[in-house]
């Protein structure tokens, strides 16, 4: 951890700003919630038959947007 202490860190009201995170949803057998932060998008999946969980990171809407679809035909 480089000896930095996360308990002292705090958000700035920059990161208040740029944070959002919305209401998950469920899509086929997936409850996804996504998160973003600036021009980062957090998604997260969760497969309400298998238990698989994947966490995928991105920068552009679109790549977002296509990941998701191939996730909800699976």
């Amino acid at each position: 951890m480089n000896g930095k202490n996360p308990e002292n860190y705090t958000w700035s009201s920059r990161d208040e700003c740029e944070f959002e995170s919305y209401e998950p949803a469920l899509l086929n057998d997936w409850f996804i919630k996504t998160s973003t932060y600036g021009t980062q998008i957090q998604m997260f999946a969760y497969n309400i038959h298998t238990g698989m969980t994947i966490i995928r990171w991105f920068t552009e809407k679109g790549e977002a947007g296509e990941w998701l679809e191939h996730l909800t035909d699976l």
